[in-house]
């Protein structure tokens, strides 16, 4: 009961023929093609559950201490990394934990590594963000089945649920 998050098995995913499917629709692969100018490689399957914390934070990044996905970070995993993200839960509004990427963040010369916190996590705080990036960030609403294309190198959280009750369930392509 005192999860925030809860992941879905990778191998039941990858044992499921329509998250396979779905997994390799050419439109996938001529949308990633024409960002990355190369054939887009499938790396990973993700999904997972985002729940209404089972408590209040009194800082809004004390949510790092449960899941730090809810924290402002950006993905360095490889050189290049693209990921689908399709909503299989409507998410309308604010309260209910959109995804939500900074505009234009997704260059490594622009950041002041000193404004990461929890080491390698490339955790930044949220008062940091709002301070410097207000205007740029950028919301993701929409009814389940939508799906969006985001360079995880730029900034970017799944925001903290906030509605009662409510869950969000999400599926991630991973693509480099």
């Amino acid at each position: 009961k005192k999860l925030i998050r809860l992941d879905v098995n990778k191998e039941d995913l990858f044992k499921n023929q329509v998250v396979c499917e779905y997994a390799i629709k050419e439109k996938w692969a001529e949308s990633l093609k024409k960002i990355l100018g190369c054939e887009p490689q499938l790396l990973g399957i993700d999904a997972w559950f985002s729940l209404t914390p089972y408590v209040q934070f009194q800082e809004y990044d004390d949510v790092g201490k449960v899941v730090s996905s809810q924290m402002w970070h950006r993905d360095c995993d490889n050189l290049r990394d693209l990921k689908v993200m399709t909503y299989l839960t409507d998410v309308n509004n604010d309260d209910q934990g959109p995804f939500e990427i900074i505009e234009d963040t997704h260059s490594f010369n622009f950041f002041n590594p000193l404004a990461y916190v929890m080491g390698t996590k490339l955790r930044i705080e949220h008062k940091h963000v709002i301070k410097k990036f207000s205007s740029k960030v950028k919301s993701f609403l929409g009814f389940a089945g939508s799906s969006f294309i985001v360079d995880t190198r730029a900034i970017h959280r799944g925001k903290t649920i906030n509605q009662k009750n409510f869950f969000r369930l999400i599926i991630q392509l991973y693509f480099s």
